[in-house]
């Protein structure tokens, strides 16, 4: 009966409206109850689930939590977050599975780096290389945006840009990393003649 009720009380929690957060600026990532919350790798975080009983159990993605991971006083905390450590995490209060509380964690790895490579001769093709983890790469020339038309067509996500009338379009372009706390990389200008 505990795990049918358990279970139970998992997908009724996935069920509910999750609402995202944003990773704030800082060496610290901040998650409440029903929230999804996006964090960078290295920032600390500390789920604080709010119940009192001395036998609050954690679990992380219906298990027990890692050995890494340590959890008391209600509360688990992660000093520098890595990837693996993304997951859903929820409270129990002794047996009693109506007394939960779920934290979805979601670990970034922010982008390191954003390069562009000319990858063609006859047809102008700009590649964008980032390497890390973003929310979306989009392009420029000359600071501002380049979207698909009659002389520029995006493939691959945003990652490959053609460009169609190179004399036309001669100027210098950039790649933009956006990570996921809306923060943007670009990469170094390519210059084309």
């Amino acid at each position: 009966m505990r795990i049918f009720s358990m279970r139970v009380a998992l997908v009724l929690l996935l069920l509910s409206p999750w609402r995202h957060v944003k990773p704030e600026a800082g060496s610290s990532c901040k998650c409440t109850e029903s929230t999804e919350c996006s964090c960078s790798v290295g920032q600390s975080v500390t789920l604080d689930s709010g119940l009192t009983a001395a036998s609050v159990v954690w679990k992380k993605n219906g298990e027990a939590l890692p050995e890494t991971v340590t959890a008391a006083d209600g509360k688990v905390t992660f000093p520098s977050l890595t990837v693996p450590d993304a997951g859903m995490y929820v409270a129990i209060e002794g047996t009693d599975v109506t007394k939960t509380k779920a934290f979805l964690v979601q670990v970034y790895d922010p982008v390191a780096s954003v390069r562009v490579e000319r990858v063609a001769k006859k047809q102008v093709s700009l590649s964008c290389i980032a390497s890390g983890s973003f929310k979306e790469l989009k392009w420029k020339e000359g600071g501002k945006p380049v979207t698909n038309g009659e002389n520029y067509q995006l493939r691959l996500k945003n990652a490959q840009l053609i460009i169609k009338d190179v004399p036309a379009e001669a100027g210098a372009y950039t790649c933009v990393a956006v990570q996921f706390d809306g923060s943007e990389i670009a990469s170094d200008a390519f210059q084309l003649d």
